[in-house]
């Protein structure tokens, strides 16, 4: 099985948490032009893009977006 090493930290959050309900809506998904196996090799292209819900205040709402590679 493989695995992806652990990584930097892309973001924190700016405010501290609250009882107000954020982050509840992330995704990730393979960049479909990105991604082919040749032959069981990892090909350089290969990325992901991740898509999470971030807090800027307790009344302001955003999202960030990010790419990560695999090889």
């Amino acid at each position: 099985m493989n695995a992806a090493p652990g990584g930097t930290v892309l973001f924190t959050s700016p405010t501290f948490y609250t009882n107000f309900r954020w982050g509840d809506y992330s995704a990730v998904t393979l960049d479909p032009k990105a991604y082919s196996i040749t032959g069981g090799t990892c090909d350089a292209g290969r990325r992901a893009w991740i898509v999470n819900e971030k807090i800027n205040s307790q009344t302001i709402w955003g999202s960030r977006i990010g790419r990560i590679g695999f090889c």
